[in-house]
């Protein structure tokens, strides 16, 4: 328990939620919630535009039901040589190794590699093939969105790609985290490891 807190303690200061962990244990402390359900809702709230001050106004307190996110999906990325800890769920998301319902076609990637599909086309085609696959493997989708957000483990996206270039893992991150809302779950993407 002291290492979740201290890890979103972390999370806190690298979201520029807080400016340190005395902040942050401050507000944490004031608005009478868990670590954990602060940072997801200050999150929250500052992608909204709103002030994530005082999280113990009406409509955000623990129990109240305005929250309506019955979880946090964290999702990242990483080199496919990240070697996954004991809280995280690596997913090979390759055409090469990994799950094919999470991979682009063989055409696609080498399209792009040869320069002959530009990344805006890429990332179109993707997000599309995305969207037939989990109509294709809803259950599939669904049950490691679900796991990842009873269990509060980190989903890690892997790819052969180098850190900083384009990769179509950081499209899905972004697909995740919006099919993650449509389940009642909060979706969080997380710098790159």
């Amino acid at each position: 328990m002291k290492e979740d807190n201290a890890y979103y303690c972390r999370q806190a200061i690298d979201l520029k939620l807080v400016r340190n962990s005395t902040e942050f244990w401050t507000k944490v402390k004031a608005s009478g919630l868990t670590a954990r359900e602060w940072v997801r809702i200050a999150n929250s709230k500052m992608e909204e535009g709103q002030e994530y001050d005082n999280l113990d106004q009406p409509g955000w307190s623990r129990g109240s039901p305005a929250r309506h996110n019955y979880g946090t999906v964290r999702i990242t990325t990483a080199h496919i040589s990240h070697r996954p800890t004991t809280d995280e769920i690596r997913l090979d998301v390759t055409i090469k190794s990994g799950l094919k319902m999470f991979a682009p076609s063989w055409a696609m990637v080498i399209g792009y590699k040869k320069g002959w599909l530009h990344h805006t086309t890429y990332a179109a085609q993707y997000h599309e093939m995305m969207e037939k696959s989990y109509e294709a493997n809803k259950a599939d989708w669904e049950k490691i969105l679900h796991h990842a957000a009873t269990t509060g483990k980190l989903i890690v996206l892997c790819c052969y790609c180098r850190k900083g270039e384009f990769c179509h893992r950081h499209l899905l991150a972004k697909i995740l985290a919006e099919k993650a809302e449509g389940l009642s779950y909060h979706g969080l993407i997380l710098p790159e490891k």
